[in-house]
């Protein structure tokens, strides 16, 4: 979670939305606790921008993103797009906030 910033958002691929570094550390600790995990996820960027608003540098990365789902098979369960929104702050780079977009489950473009 240090990578998190205090005022981080996410949208799910399926919509739903996390407002909070508090909330998304409860949500990891749920998925990384459960006996047989879905959330075997990978982040592929396709594209990094870097560029400075005021005193503070940015970052906009987005890509493809892809989460298996039987884990012992490796069967994708869904996959799609993603950005990611990063900013430099205190020497430090911090991750604002994510939004996925779902495209597919169990199929061909996963």
């Amino acid at each position: 979670m240090r990578m998190v910033a205090d005022d981080y958002v996410a949208v799910g691929g399926n919509d739903g939305l996390i407002r909070s570094k508090e909330e998304m550390s409860k949500r990891w600790a749920k998925d990384f606790a459960s006996p047989h995990p879905v959330n075997q996820c990978v982040r592929s960027p396709t594209t990094i921008e870097v560029g400075q608003a005021g005193e503070i540098l940015r970052a906009a990365e987005s890509g493809r993103w892809q989460c298996r789902g039987d884990t012992s098979s490796g069967t994708p369960a869904a996959c799609g797009s993603y950005f990611a929104h990063w900013s430099k702050r205190s020497g430090e780079w911090r991750l604002v906030s994510d939004n996925y977009v779902t495209f597919e489950y169990h199929g061909p473009v996963c």
